[in-house]
């Protein structure tokens, strides 16, 4: 019978073997002491590769977050400009005068996020020269802010040539597309009336400013400052750039008008409204140190020691909203309340030393 089946006795044993033994999984043992070793000297040489690239010198970085700052602010600002004035389709405008402003004030704000952690991000001569003055930037800095300011500008600029390269070539290089890129007056703008437009503005960024980074008045938190700055520049714009672009910047008008010269336009840029160039630059720097000056000495020099003489913002709002703040005590009453529980504690064990005293000659008298 079974030869007849043809299958062989060995055969039908392997065959019941491999039906009742299930099959093992392969285990494949993974040394972990050398997986470690191998991600340890990885780390090891990445960390020998940052320590490598990294600046130590503090002038460098500054000098690097300030040319970067300036030209992110610059790119967007003078990109800005560029897509209003190069759209040659009159039936769909790209851009606007308003939307010209929203641009540079965005700008400002991605500009300060780049190097406010870094050198403070002045962007801007006229605030170095300024901060100086009042102390709050030493001298010795200002030369290498303001050639890394103008460097930014400079190169903010060129990028957005290269960017509307092509739009440029339909459009031609004369005193309208040399407008992207630096302030020019109106016709009916005088030189005197165009330095004191340019003062006014100036002096209230640097007033504004100095609000909002004084750690004494509102305390605005560190990473709402560039939203608060680029809002000041976004308003300035809104309310003062009709005169003459509300240029507020040395850099951000002489490095890209030395590029419009560079690049093609010959010397209008310079020889343009009587010779404007020089106004944005002699007249934000003067209206820079008035703002900080007239902030500094009508607000900021008054602050006391301890602020208990402003009027607390939350006052009232617990009889209109009908409900009770508990306030935070400050640290002079937490030492109060510190130095009171010690009295009470030394008290405490005067007492009990007392009494262990008169126990103890209690017990004598007795014996």
């Amino acid at each position: 019978m079974k030869e007849k089946s043809g299958e062989s006795p060995s055969r039908g044993r392997t065959k019941k073997q491999k039906t009742q033994t299930p099959q093992t999984p392969q285990i494949v043992i993974i040394d972990e002491g050398d997986q470690c070793e191998e991600i340890a000297n990885t780390l090891k040489s990445r960390l020998k590769l940052n320590l490598k690239c990294k600046i130590r010198d503090v002038r460098i970085r500054e000098f690097l977050a300030e040319l970067f700052g300036t030209f992110v602010l610059i790119a967007f600002g003078d990109a800005s400009v560029a897509q209003t004035i190069l759209n040659a389709d009159e039936t769909f405008a790209y851009g606007s005068f308003f939307s010209i402003n929203w641009g540079w004030g965005i700008g400002v704000a991605l500009g300060v996020l780049v190097a406010g952690g870094v050198s403070g991000a002045h962007l801007n001569p006229a605030v170095s020269v300024a901060m100086a003055v009042i102390g709050k930037l030493p001298w010795r800095k200002v030369a290498y802010y303001i050639l890394a300011q103008y460097i930014g500008a400079f190169l903010g600029a060129s990028c957005v040539f290269v960017a509307y390269v092509d739009a440029f070539d339909g459009f031609g290089k004369n005193n309208q597309t040399a407008g992207i890129f630096a302030t020019y007056p109106q016709e009916y703008l005088t030189t005197g009336g165009g330095f004191v437009d340019q003062l006014i503005g100036t002096a209230l960024l640097l007033f504004c400013v100095l609000a909002i980074t004084d750690e004494k008045n509102m305390k605005v938190p560190s990473y709402l400052v560039p939203l608060y700055v680029g809002f000041t520049v976004l308003n300035i714009g809104i309310c003062f750039g009709m005169n003459c672009g509300y240029a507020i910047n040395p850099a951000r008008d002489l490095g890209p008008r030395i590029f419009t010269a560079i690049a093609g336009w010959g010397s209008e840029p310079f020889t343009f409204g009587f010779s404007w160039w020089w106004v944005p630059i002699v007249a934000t720097h003067i209206g820079a140190v008035i703002g900080v000056l007239l902030y500094t000495v009508v607000i900021e020099n008054h602050w006391p020691d301890e602020d208990t003489s402003r009027q607390d913002p939350l006052n009232g709002i617990e009889e209109n909203a009908g409900f009770e703040l508990k306030k935070v005590p400050t640290s002079e009453q937490l030492a109060n309340f510190e130095e009171s529980n010690e009295d009470n504690d030394s008290k405490k064990k005067h007492r009990k030393k007392k009494k262990h005293h008169h126990r103890d000659k209690d017990k004598a008298t007795s014996l």
